[in-house]
């Protein structure tokens, strides 16, 4: 049955006044489990809607200064960014700001935590000076303090010169992120790899290829013994590899490689995952440039199957 979140919301809210305070609590729990519910099937506006009904019954419960709030605002901040609303999420990040710092001080590790995804949403909405001069605020943060998250910051500041196509830059701040990395947790932590991977796409882009696939190698061998050998890192590592072998122009390589994504996506998360979709039509369009068109339709056949039931939202 078809739930009407905002009619739900809305009665809610206003029953929520005539309830005692237990009650009340147990309203917004519910709430917080329907939000959470909307995310895992991937129902993001839904979602939007049921946690601004939570934030406004909790608000009526503890106030509009608690630090609980701070937290509501931000994961209410978050479904506005993947939806889009990049200056409806900006002006609740700084709400969210706002009530963190008068909580818990301006120098805190959380204060740090939302900078950092203020300054993405900057980035996603196109304002690349802003997002430079927000992430900063958050490394200095991190760094007095030593944290594991200034790699974080590295790797985004890293992103932000890389779109600016300031390769020389983006490698330095990328190698700063893998070498906090492995000073802190080591030279064989996955959180390693994915700095590594950065880089290494890094390279590709500037077509230095060798030295990509050399540190894609390194990124395999890590996953590989963190995870074993079915795991989503493993399949996405051998998908950016098989990438890289298009780009250079080694097509059988390639194949064979996004082949072996499929097959190890396909282990670790069975055949209808959306990513495995990713997968064939990539390697369709590899086989279909070598004009090997029955193989082609094939794979785009599967990546259709997979697409058709999920649901995208196109109002948001």
């Amino acid at each position: 049955m078809q739930i009407l979140l905002g009619t739900i919301a809305i009665l809610t809210i206003l029953a929520s006044f005539a309830l005692p305070g237990a009650a009340q609590h147990a309203s917004v729990d519910a709430l917080d489990r329907q939000t959470q519910q909307l995310v895992a099937e991937g129902r993001i506006p839904d979602a939007l809607r049921s946690a601004e009904a939570a934030l406004t019954l909790r608000q009526a419960q503890i106030g509009g200064d608690h630090r609980e709030i701070g937290a509501r605002l931000s994961e209410i901040a978050e479904f506005q960014d993947a939806l889009g609303r990049f200056g409806d999420a900006e002006s609740t990040y700084r709400r969210a700001l706002a009530l963190t710092r008068k909580a818990l001080g301006d120098r805190d590790l959380e204060v740090a935590t939302l900078l950092n995804n203020l300054a993405q949403t900057q980035f996603r909405a196109g304002r690349l000076t802003d997002a430079e001069a927000t992430h900063l605020q958050a490394a200095a943060l991190r760094e007095a303090q030593d944290h594991p998250d200034l790699a974080q910051s590295f790797n985004n500041l890293a992103g932000i010169k890389l779109a600016q196509q300031s390769y020389g830059e983006a490698e330095r701040l990328y190698r700063r992120a893998i070498a906090h990395r492995e000073r802190l947790l080591g030279p064989n932590h996955p959180d390693v790899a994915l700095n590594l991977s950065n880089l290494s796409r890094a390279y590709a882009l500037q077509r230095r290829y060798a030295e990509a696939l050399g540190l894609y190698e390194r990124v395999l061998a890590i996953r590989v013994a963190a995870f074993g050998p079915r795991h989503p890192e493993v399949a996405l590592t051998h998908y950016s590899v098989a990438g890289l072998q298009q780009d250079m122009n080694r097509p059988e390589e390639a194949i064979a490689t996004y082949r072996h994504a499929i097959a190890t996506m396909e282990a670790s998360q069975g055949p209808k995952h959306p990513m495995l979709a990713m997968f064939l039509n990539n390697c369709a369009d590899a086989l279909f440039a070598l004009r090997r068109l029955g193989e082609a339709e094939t794979m785009y056949r599967r990546a259709i199957v997979i697409l058709e039931p999920l649901p995208f939202d196109t109002t948001a």
